[in-house]
């Protein structure tokens, strides 16, 4: 099973997936925005952001085809990046499940600010968030996180097997 978390910066994707991961043994968390660390001098163009892509669907094959089950962590704020990604991935699109993570502005922003200062987001979580609200995606199941604790999070995502077209 492959399971695709998104939503904008600070709604919990990464802590529900790594949380998730524990619960899934053996398990892969591939997250795009730590990919992009692993350029030098990242200028988000459409280019590395493909080749971003390509490598969280390469890896995610890989774990997936061996008895993993994956979970990728993104923003994918566009019906066509997702599109791309399952479109890429060799396996039925039943066994890959979409959750999109949301929470207010206010809950996003508090969060940032918790972060160590080498993580913060800063103005762009706010801009984030409008792109979010703004986009076209409204497959799967979502979740507001704003007043929920991880585990609640966690729980919906185990208990729900939303069926993505």
């Amino acid at each position: 099973m492959i399971i695709i978390i998104r939503g904008p910066s600070g709604a919990g994707k990464s802590t529900a997936c790594k949380e998730l991961a524990k619960l899934h043994k053996p398990s892969i968390v591939i997250s795009l925005d730590e990919m992009r660390h692993w350029v030098t001098d990242w200028t988000f163009s459409d280019n590395e952001a493909s080749l971003a892509l390509q490598s969280a669907v390469s890896t995610a094959q890989i774990y997936h085809d061996n008895g993993y089950t994956v979970f990728i962590d993104h923003v994918f704020l566009n019906r066509w990046e997702y599109d791309k990604l399952v479109e890429s991935i060799d396996l039925e699109e039943s066994k890959i499940k979409l959750f999109t993570l949301t929470a207010d502005l206010e809950m996003l922003i508090k969060r940032d600010n918790s972060l160590p200062d080498n993580l913060k987001m800063g103005r762009r979580v706010e801009t984030l968030y409008a792109e979010f609200q703004n986009s076209d995606e409204d497959r799967g199941v979502t979740i507001d996180t704003t007043s929920m604790t991880v585990s609640e999070v966690v729980e919906i995502i185990t208990g729900s097997q939303p069926s993505l077209g």
